[in-house]
């Protein structure tokens, strides 16, 4: 689909909480009646017999209602509500506030406008990042929905840390590095930016809404789809694989999802190259030939064959393609538009193409891949393409509960097994898990070919998160993780 949002680069949909000024009654204005019903209409989540009762036909008609619901999803997975706090123009028909994100430091200024006439139908509703008044000092989230008519309208550097950082981008820039970061600390984006040329031959810089083949960062979202099964009632972790396949052999028939899961049921690295075609069934049939490296629940041998039979039992039990299931119970709650194999919402140009000094490889989505995502060994370990907004989004949606109960990250971020005989590190369900030097948690993945690389870190206990990607496989992301991680850290 390649329709651009117009309009949804200066309108969002913003729900505003109670008027915390008491001689500023909302009430007896139309504008401000609309206002009190979109707060009701939020805490009961009936988006959409709201909207399709409360927005003028114009405004109705700008997108489609599955659009209109998911930013609805967003702004209360991301803020829980507004608080007004300054009514700083208006009238019967026309109000600019000042808001404050109940879940976040976060401020907007949010205009509204609706008809004259009875209904009073909103004609038109936008937000913009906004300041505090002065005597309250901001420490507010700067984030944004992407824009793809304005990539670098989302585009952020705040505070000495970020411009560090950016320095030693845009030095390493001059050398061949081209790819994006987006670093957030204790709530707020700090820096999310693009460098270099996400196609060298169009010329087409790499802007914060520019996609990228993530590699195997792809896992944790396999994890995550396998425990919203668990979570569903579907499958269990302890499950037999020999419970989803038929003709197991004896040597296999102990293995569990948990151990698939792990990277502990003894499968080899990969079975095959990325690119080669081969059908679930074929694949299912290989692996079960393949000789594993050790028994299965002996000991950590990394494994890509081991997620993309997760990916198959994925299909198996709930009847769709992998990236379905992704897309319906991971990326749509998240709002995670332009996330997936085939099914996100990519414009033209925004998928970077990979190089490795003068090798072209190509945009990853239009490589030898199925309909309905790429062959068996890849799909499920690797592959997915995001954007360094879609990621953070993620982020933030494993903070909450709406995706995976707390029960269900408990099991996703447990350190199961060591990574290999005297790491320090351990595997997840998805993720690498570690303490910092600070002795806090830290989750982490990186993924890539060697074209892309990406690098994600998650320091809960210090609301740190960082994401880099390159497409340049002579100057990898992965390589400055650690130098930008010093900076924010010092």
């Amino acid at each position: 689909m390649k329709r651009l949002m117009t309009r949804y680069i200066t309108i969002f949909f913003i729900v505003i909480a109670t008027n915390i000024y008491a001689q500023q009654n909302l009430s007896d204005t139309p504008v401000g009646k609309i206002l009190q019903q979109l707060l009701e209409v939020f805490e009961s989540d009936d988006h959409k017999s709201f909207i399709e009762n409360n927005f003028s036909e114009n405004f109705l008609s700008q997108f489609p209602m599955e659009e209109h619901l998911s930013f609805f999803r967003q702004v209360k997975m991301m803020h829980g509500g507004f608080t007004l706090q300054k009514i700083e123009s208006g009238s019967d028909y026309q109000l600019t506030v000042l808001v404050k994100s109940k879940k976040r430091e976060a401020w907007r200024r949010i205009d509204l406008s609706v008809e004259q006439n009875t209904p009073h139908k909103i004609t038109g509703f936008g937000i913009d990042m906004a300041q505090p008044p002065a005597d309250i000092p901001y420490t507010g989230l700067k984030y944004d929905l992407v824009s793809r008519l304005q990539p670098e309208a989302n585009a952020v550097k705040k505070g000495e840390i970020a411009d560090k950082i950016d320095k030693h981008l845009t030095q390493i820039e001059e050398r061949g590095y081209s790819g994006a970061i987006l670093a957030a600390r204790g709530g707020e984006i700090i820096l999310a930016k693009g460098y270099g040329y996400a196609n060298r031959e169009n010329k087409t810089p790499f802007h914060t809404s520019s996609a990228f083949d993530i590699g195997s960062i792809t896992k944790q979202f396999t994890g995550a789809a396998i425990l919203k099964l668990e979570m569903m009632g579907k499958l269990s972790m302890n499950d037999l694989i020999k419970n989803y396949f038929e003709n197991v052999p004896d040597d296999k028939k102990n293995i569990t999802i948990h151990h698939l899961l792990t990277h502990s049921a003894g499968f080899p690295q990969a079975l095959g190259f990325d690119y080669k075609k081969i059908s679930r069934e074929e694949f299912i049939k290989q692996a079960f030939e393949s000789k594993l490296k050790y028994k299965p629940g002996e000991r950590y041998q990394y494994s890509n064959a081991g997620y993309s039979l997760l990916a198959a039992i994925i299909e198996i039990v709930t009847g769709d393609s992998y990236e379905k299931f992704l897309h319906d119970h991971l990326f749509k709650p998240a709002v995670m538009f332009y996330t997936g194999y085939r099914l996100a919402d990519w414009v033209e140009n925004q998928v970077a193409h990979g190089y490795r000094g003068n090798d072209y490889f190509g945009q990853p989505n239009q490589k030898n891949w199925a309909d309905d995502g790429p062959w068996w060994h890849l799909r499920g370990n690797g592959g997915i393409i995001s954007t360094i907004h879609d990621m953070y989004k993620w982020h933030l949606a494993l903070e909450g509960e709406e995706i995976l109960s707390k029960e269900a990250k408990k099991k996703y971020y447990t350190p199961h097994i060591l990574e290999g005989p005297g790491a320090d590190t351990h595997y997840g369900y998805g993720w690498v898990v570690a303490a910092s030097s600070r002795g806090t948690k830290v989750y982490m993945h990186n993924g890539g070919n060697p074209y892309f690389a990406n690098d994600c870190y998650r320091y809960v206990e210090d609301d740190v998160f960082v994401y880099i990607t390159s497409n340049n496989g002579e100057m990898s992301a992965i390589e400055q993780s650690g130098i930008i991680l010093k900076m924010i850290f010092r």
